[in-house]
């Protein structure tokens, strides 16, 4: 999947048959983030910036899918959800910033915060705000597993849960309610 913003382009393939430290691997990267050394890796993507770099970020946690929600970039910086985790790398470069836990199952999508203060992340079990450095600015949760649904308004973000209940989340102060 192609990312873009107006200074850089970035590629994202899932490369799950990837093996760490390998020369028989399909493709190969200039550098290998192994996000969890601990865990096994669930979640395997490798990452191009034209043809200025590439690196593979390994991620344990539940598995994740890379859709357009995955990543996102801004100024010279690029935030991706995989497995549990959220990523900062530095563009072009894509050298690692930071990466944290995110979500204790899998990170489903990255958003742009719509007051520009930092990034939402819908995430399995827990809604976040983070601002640009990876601090937390709140977290909230729900019943259950937030599955059904993720859309973000201008201050609010609405997060449907497996039981088909429905959040409102307050992107100012992470005040959950059900609606």
């Amino acid at each position: 999947m192609i990312f873009e913003s107006n200074s850089y382009s970035l590629t994202i393939i899932e490369e799950q048959s990837y093996t760490l430290n390998s020369c028989d691997n399909v493709r190969s990267y200039s550098k290998e983030y192994v996000l969890d050394p601990e865990e096994r890796a669930s979640s395997i993507y490798g990452i191009n910036c034209g043809e200025h770099s590439n690196c593979v970020l390994l991620a344990s946690g539940g598995a994740s899918a890379i859709t357009d929600q995955s990543a996102v970039i801004h100024d010279s910086k690029v935030w991706i959800g995989i497995g549990d985790q959220l990523v900062c790398l530095s563009l072009p470069l894509l050298e690692i910033m930071w990466h944290q836990k995110i979500d204790d199952i899998t990170c489903f999508g990255v958003y742009a915060s719509p007051d520009g203060l930092g990034l939402l992340v819908h995430g399995e079990l827990i809604i976040t705000k983070v601002d640009f450095l990876g601090e937390l600015i709140w977290s909230t949760s729900g019943k259950d597993i937030f599955t059904e649904g993720f859309t973000v308004f201008e201050d609010y973000v609405e997060a449907i849960d497996f039981n088909n209940e429905k959040y409102r989340i307050e992107i100012s102060n992470g005040k959950n309610e059900l609606v």
